[in-house]
């Protein structure tokens, strides 16, 4: 997000939307919330992930894990990891159409790849489903030797752990790498 790819709308209404298909699919298994307030009382999930990342700490917290947390907290202990993931997926379905790819971004990737570079995408993510979808749905697969999520890694960008092990698998020296993103 925000280096190939960027949000169409605001994110306030999508979030909104993503939470209500979340809380739907939830009510769908059984987990009935107590009512429309309970998102709105403590903002939506993706709010309340993001409120809680601290900036010094690296490891991941899955979005799973995320959201099992917040349920517990609200009384629903214990809830199959397979029924959260439904809930997530609902979620992101709303959330992924939110995305455009950038007009330069298969040009840019094409070029590098003419010109032999080897490419690697690395990706903060609380779920490393919803990224590995966005990029399939955008095209962007076929430009990268290497996609790494930090919900599937375990750690963060900046972690110096990341961007070792992508350039591990991709045989290549720090002094060989650049890094683009957003920040």
């Amino acid at each position: 997000g925000s280096t190939l790819i960027h949000n169409v709308a605001p994110w306030e209404g999508i979030f909104r939307d993503g939470d209500a298909a979340l809380a739907q699919t939830l009510h769908e298994h059984g987990i009935k919330l107590i009512d429309e307030r309970f998102f709105q009382n403590y903002g939506t999930f993706m709010d309340q992930y993001y409120a809680r990342l601290d900036p010094q700490e690296t490891k991941e917290t899955t979005a799973i894990i995320a959201l099992e947390n917040m349920l517990a907290q609200k009384g629903f202990p214990a809830i199959d990891h397979g029924i959260l993931r439904a809930g997530l997926d609902a979620m992101y379905n709303v959330i992924n159409k939110n995305w455009a790819l950038e007009d330069d971004a298969i040009p840019a990737l094409a070029t590098l790849r003419k010109f032999g570079y080897v490419l690697g995408l690395i990706s903060n993510t609380s779920d490393d489903k919803h990224v590995q979808n966005i990029i399939d749905e955008t095209g962007l697969r076929p430009y990268f030797d290497l996609v790494i999520t930090s919900a599937a890694f375990g750690y963060r960008k900046p972690d110096r752990k990341i961007f070792e092990a992508g350039m591990n698998v991709l045989n290549v020296t720090a002094a060989e790498t650049a890094m683009v993103g957003d920040s």
